[in-house]
């Protein structure tokens, strides 16, 4: 079993400043199509934890 990281650096907005994706998995060229799958779940996960930072930012300065 390989081991993969994805690292993403996110901006005002969320805008992505910097993404990279380390691991065995994503070096080989026969996962090309797996890895734009995963590379779309990745995002939404970030995106979807810097929503749960967001809310608890906001409920927390009320």
């Amino acid at each position: 079993m390989s081991t993969t990281y994805y690292f993403v650096i996110v901006g005002t907005n969320d805008a992505p400043m910097y993404e990279a994706e380390i691991g065995q998995y994503f070096s080989d060229p026969s996962n090309s199509s797996k890895r734009d799958e995963y590379r779309h779940l990745n995002q939404f996960i970030v995106h979807s934890a810097l929503d749960l930072v967001d809310d608890a930012i906001l409920c927390s300065n009320s």
